[in-house]
């Protein structure tokens, strides 16, 4: 048994959302290559710089080395020409030349150290790496995905709504992430400022904790929205309501009287007029008045009006 009560009521929103990973992204190498080296394993958490695979890098290698050894062999020759440009041995033509000269080993220096760079692959942030399909000796060609890696601890969820709840819906609302592995709370952060023609939905974005992180990026999720509370509003309990095609009803309960220690009722068939569903409560709009007492949980052993019901406050509930 449950009483009908007249309070302040919070609509709940409940719409599908993906969760997605801020940093998440398959990871590749602008260059191809045979593959040499792999740090990682499937699973493995990593930190930003950490080095992930290596391509084979001999030629690169040997260029950045030749590279380094004339910009020694430039600067040198600058210092000496430097030298004799300050007792006017040589002219400004021939200083100037040899600074053209290191300036270009410079450059050809920094220009095969970031070729021979390209031939590694460093984590980019913080992240776990996802499955790894790749093997020490394939060939890889530019801009082919490596793996995956996956920041879980910085987590986004879109959703949509439609253009009639586009008002209701506003930065800061609270929200609850219902799935099978690990419920979750967060709060919007994001409307868009445009909805679509087609369909008449609006995309929303929600962030939320995920520091002991369990929800895998791209898992489809419930996303029940706590709306604004709306005042004096009739509630009952979902459990009371029974569906039918011909209208949805309850049961209340009339003539309470406790004889012997049990407590004894009469039960009608009323029909009721439904309006939003909460978390644990429904708002009936017509049907039921403030302070009646209705059937909560057993309704499915009764058929009729007028029957004499006995009421079991004391045993729990299944859960």
């Amino acid at each position: 048994m449950a009483e009908v009560k007249q309070e302040s009521f919070q609509p709940i929103l409940s719409v599908p959302g993906n969760l997605y990973a801020y940093n998440g992204a398959s990871l590749s190498l602008e260059s191809s290559g045979v593959v040499t080296n792999i740090h990682v394993v499937s699973g493995q958490k990593v930190k930003k710089g950490d080095l992930l695979v290596d391509l084979d890098n001999t030629s690169e290698k040997a260029s950045y080395d030749a590279a380094i050894t004339t910009a020694e062999f430039a600067e040198v020759e600058f210092k000496r020409q430097k030298e004799l440009y300050a007792q006017g041995v040589i002219s400004a033509e021939t200083f100037e030349s040899a600074q053209t000269s290191l300036a270009d080993a410079l450059s050809a220096e920094v220009a095969a150290k970031v070729a021979l760079d390209h031939r590694s692959l460093s984590a980019p942030y913080d992240g776990q790496v996802g499955i790894i399909q790749l093997s020490v000796g394939q060939y890889v060609s530019a801009g082919t995905a490596l793996l995956s890696l996956i920041d879980l601890n910085h987590m986004r969820v879109d959703f949509s709504i439609s253009q009639e709840m586009y008002s209701k819906v506003k930065l800061g609302q609270t929200f609850t992430l219902k799935n099978p592995i690990q419920d979750k709370t967060g709060q919007i952060v994001a409307t868009s400022p445009l909805i679509d023609s087609s369909s008449g939905q609006a995309s929303v974005q929600g962030t939320f904790d995920n520091k002991d992180p369990m929800l895998p990026s791209g898992l489809l999720v419930a996303v029940d929205i706590a709306l604004d509370k709306v005042p004096d509003q009739l509630l009952i309990p979902a459990s009371a309501i029974t569906y039918s095609l011909s209208g949805n009803y309850v049961y209340v309960i009339d003539d309470i009287q406790t004889t012997s220690g049990k407590m004894t009722g009469k039960v009608t068939q009323v029909t009721v007029t439904l309006g939003r569903v909460g978390n644990d409560f429904t708002v009936v709009k017509t049907g039921l008045k403030a302070g009646q007492k209705v059937v909560s949980a057993g309704s499915n052993k009764l058929s009729s009006s007028g029957s004499t019901v006995e009421i079991d406050q004391n045993t729990p509930l299944p859960s």
